[in-house]
């Protein structure tokens, strides 16, 4: 997996019972730097971090990009409310 760290367009939902959003889909550029949606197919879990004094949360999630069922990490920035793609 390679790690990428770049801002992400997100959807996302909140459920009562949870403390956090869950990821469905993320717009992402493409080589020919087109917009493209990508759909979150398997959501793994998520867990809390702090890094640098900002409290985040990871999402392992799998998700098809390109025709391929691939793993991916989202990151989610509690204060800033902004969502990144980690790795792919």
């Amino acid at each position: 997996m390679k790690t990428k760290d770049r801002p992400i367009d997100v959807l996302a939902y909140k459920i009562f019972d949870e403390p956090y959003p869950r990821p469905v889909k993320f717009r992402i550029m493409d080589e020919q730097l087109q917009p493209k949606t990508v759909i979150i197919y398997k959501y793994e879990g998520a867990k809390f971090d702090k890094r640098a004094g900002n409290k985040m949360i990871f999402y392992k999630c799998q998700a098809v990009i390109n025709d391929l069922l691939r793993p991916i990490e989202l990151k989610y920035e509690i204060d800033s409310m902004n969502w990144y793609l980690f790795k792919v």
